[in-house]
Order: C-alpha cells, then structure tokens, then sequence
C-alpha cells in the first residue's frame, strides 16, 4: 500500500471511449492497481487509488491489485493514444517513449519505477485497435494470452513482489483460527483480489490451504 510519505499529484481529466482517466504526474512506492474497460479491451495500470473506482463509474472492471512498484529505480513511462478509441501504453524505453509521442500519443509522466525481482511480462494483441498491450506478474496469464494469439515481447520491468497489507489480513486469519485453529505460513497472490494461502499446521505442498479475496473477505479451501 501506499507509504505515508506527502505526494502531489498532477490531475488531468481524459475523456476515453465514454470514461474519465485521472493521470498521475509523479511516481510514489506503492501497490499498482488494475483497471480493464470491456468496452476496448483497454488496461489501466496506475498507483493512485482513486483512479480505478473513477473509471468503475464509467463502465470499467476493478480488477485489483497488479504489482508493487518500488520508490526509486528506473522510470516508468505512460502515454495515451487518443486517435484509436484509447489506449495506454506504459515503457521505461525513452527511445520507445520519444519515438510514441512523435506518432501523436499523449506523454503523461512517469507512472512508476522498474525496480525489483518480479518480472513483469509485456504481450501485444496484433489483432486488437485498442487496448493493444498488457502486463502481468503472473506466468499463469502470459501463458493464456500467448495461446490466444498474444505476442510475447519479454520483460518490460520489473517489480516487487505483492505482500498481503491492510485490515483485511488481520480479520481473515482470525476468522481463519477461529474456525480452522490454523495460523497462516505464506500468501500468493493469484490476480482478482485472490490469494492462495499456506498455513504452518499442514503441509500441502504446491497446494494452498485456501484462497481468500482481499476485497471481500471471503474464503474457500
């Protein structure tokens, strides 16, 4: 989540196919969260909080928590096609960047920094207008996407690896105790809010012991 540290932001309002982006000016260290606008296939990755339940009003899907960023590294860049129903596409590259901007996209800042262990993987639909990229953490939906005809461009930064934050940990493994006597060992997360879980008193191998959503609380063996 976000450290408590004083950030301005740089507020711009950006009318894309029927929604209104809120672009971020400068970076901070913080969780990434994910948007995605069924309407163009579009993702939208940013660090501001408020900007995923901006864009919910218009028609988009919260899809949750992307990655951790961290505070200081390489910059990441965002910029915004307007001439192809909108799309975001976000680069550390500054040739890529430069290259972009003469081509009529829209420069919004830096985004984030590439910092880390965690690679985050770019794929490229050459069959989509708009929403033509995506980035994931998870092997599991590169995988997906590769075999739906995806292109797979590699790694396109890095991050940290997201840790379970916030009161909603603290609820879940009391009721997780509670009902169960189990205490948890380690947390992945799996997209969607979802998190496989492990706890110390059984081993299940590659096997969580249950799954919960960060969102709702809710959990599942």
């Amino acid at each position: 989540m976000k450290k408590n540290f004083k950030m301005l932001f740089l507020i711009s309002l950006l009318a894309v196919a029927g929604s209104i982006i809120i672009a971020t000016g400068q970076a901070e260290a913080s969780t990434l969260y994910r948007g995605y606008n069924p309407n163009t296939g579009e993702h939208l990755y940013t660090q501001n909080s408020n900007e995923i339940p901006s864009i919910v009003k218009f028609g988009w899907k919260n899809e949750g928590l992307a990655w951790s960023a961290p505070d200081k590294g390489i910059a990441v860049y965002r910029l915004f096609n307007p001439n192809n129903g909108g799309d975001h596409f976000y680069t550390l590259n500054t040739n890529e960047r430069d290259h972009l901007k003469k081509s009529g996209w829209r420069y919004e800042g830096i985004s984030w920094f590439s910092g880390g262990t965690v690679p985050v993987y770019r794929l490229y639909n050459p069959n989509a207008k708009s929403g033509t990229h995506h980035y994931t953490v998870l092997a599991s939906e590169r995988d997906v996407l590769k075999r739906a005809g995806w292109r797979d461009e590699g790694i396109g930064f890095y991050a940290n690896k997201l840790v379970p934050e916030g009161s909603w940990v603290k609820a879940f493994e009391a009721k997780l105790y509670a009902q169960y006597k189990v205490t948890t060992q380690k947390y992945e997360y799996i997209g969607n809010n979802s998190w496989e879980v492990w706890v110390n008193e059984y081993n299940t191998g590659n096997q969580s012991y249950v799954t919960v959503n960060s969102a709702t609380g809710n959990f599942h063996g």
